[in-house]
């Protein structure tokens, strides 16, 4: 055996070299297989990090767009109201002013007779520009009607508004649902039909639940 290690020793030893090479070969491959390991999942984590930043930022920035359109919707819809409102002022302004002038001992125009007057008007076409407006005078005048004793004519007005108010906004919206329970009252005062005012009112009022919970 010594004498075969002796006549091989050249080759022993090149054995023994490669065997410690790929020995320490395979350490230090270990060795960095696990530093790069190490180094991805870092890297990875890092990368999970930055989308999960960037996620956020996204919908921060998601958030503050639907704010600032919710605000300025508000605002526009607030700009709406306030201008509809100058016109429906205006126009009972410019109108009952007028008919106050009128009215007087010679002439004799009664509050009837006005808003008679001022529906003429809008039935001629006054308003027609601007569907909202007319029904909100179109209700303003309902309202008197029936608060001075004249159920007919106010059931009319009600549901020209309230037809109105379902073409503009839809038969399931809050403001033609208010308009529904003041026709309501007012139908059973001019045709003494329970039924058809209770039906209306149950309407109405299921709307409210569903808009307002």
């Amino acid at each position: 055996a010594r004498k075969t290690i002796g006549r091989h020793r050249l080759a022993f030893a090149s054995v023994l070299v490669i065997f410690l090479l790929s020995l320490a070969f395979g350490i230090v491959s270990t060795g960095l297989m696990g530093q790069l390991r190490q180094e991805r999942n870092s890297a990875v984590q890092a990368q999970q990090r930055e989308s999960r930043l960037l996620k956020s930022e996204t919908e921060l920035r998601q958030l503050a767009d639907e704010r600032l359109t919710e605000a300025t919707q508000a605002r526009q819809t607030a700009d709406d109201e306030a201008r509809r409102a100058r016109r429906v002022l205006e126009f009972m302004q410019d109108f009952f002013g007028t008919a106050e002038y009128e009215s007087g001992p010679e002439t004799g125009l009664t509050v009837k007779e006005m808003l008679d007057r001022a529906v003429a008007q809008l039935d001629r076409g006054l308003a027609a520009d601007d569907a909202e407006v007319e029904a909100s005078l179109r209700t303003s005048l309902a309202a008197a009607y029936s608060r001075i004793g004249y159920a007919a004519p106010a059931v009319t007005q009600y549901q020209l508004a309230l037809a109105m108010q379902e073409r503009l906004w839809g038969p399931d919206h809050l403001k033609p649902a208010a308009t529904m329970a003041s026709l309501a009252m007012v139908q059973f005062s001019a045709t003494g039909n329970a039924d058809v005012s209770l039906q209306l009112c149950q309407r109405a009022l299921d709307i409210q639940r569903r808009e307002l919970g």
